[in-house]
């Protein structure tokens, strides 16, 4: 009995936690998200020198679209965060109160690649992602989380040929005209069950019950 017990109990977990296990999907942003023409894109803010916290790099950038002003900026510069090489799987925690919303990934900035085409007349407009870089996206979103001032996300192990590298820039929100005072740390590759796998494994609970059930009935 107890031992039907604990299965059933241990089946009820697993079962519970595999549909709270989802992931979010990480957005991307282009050059043509910040402007027109060629020289479209994002580019650091010159009077305010980047912050390197363990090889994050932590600056303010601006959309060509608009520009930086002289001493300070407009108030519309976009947070950046640059990772640097990471070993696929280790977690990192960016957190502080200018991370008030999920990221986007800057494709130009990133191991993904540009996502953007140029039209004949210099006009720009988003590049659908080829399926190398929709499984990245995929692989980096299945294991991130934003909570309050919090993002999450581990390394994912794909791998491009781009000439970024593995680094990934993410841009958060606009509306700084400092460096935000944020807080990162990483932790190595911990492995953890996927969603499928907790749902399998909670459905082979039960049904190992059901079976028990069965044989004690014929008993």
């Amino acid at each position: 009995m107890k031992i039907r017990t604990l299965i059933i109990l241990l089946a009820a977990i697993f079962l519970l936690s595999a549909p709270f296990a989802s992931a979010i999907s990480i957005p991307v942003r282009a050059n043509s998200n910040y402007g027109s023409g060629e020289s479209a894109g994002l580019f650091q803010d010159g009077n305010l020198a980047p912050s390197v916290v363990d090889g994050f790099a932590i600056m303010l950038v601006c959309p060509s679209s608009i520009g930086c002003a002289t001493g300070g900026g407009f108030g519309d510069d976009f947070l950046a965060i640059i990772t640097p090489t990471l070993a696929p799987g280790t977690i990192v925690t960016i957190s502080g109160a200018g991370i008030t919303q999920l990221p986007g990934l800057y494709c130009s900035g990133s191991f993904i690649g540009g996502c953007t085409i140029i039209n004949p007349d210099q006009s720009l407009m988003d590049a659908p992602l080829t399926p190398d870089q929709m499984s990245c996206l995929n692989s980096l979103s299945a294991n991130a989380s934003f909570s309050g001032n919090t993002f999450q996300f581990s390394v994912p192990s794909c791998s491009l040929a781009t000439a970024n590298g593995d680094n990934m820039e993410f841009i958060f929100a606009d509306g700084f005209t400092e460096l935000p005072q944020v807080d990162i740390s990483t932790q190595a590759a911990v492995t953890t069950p996927e969603p499928n796998s907790l749902f399998l494994l909670g459905l082979g609970l039960a049904a190992l019950c059901f079976a028990r059930k069965l044989r004690a009935a014929h008993v």
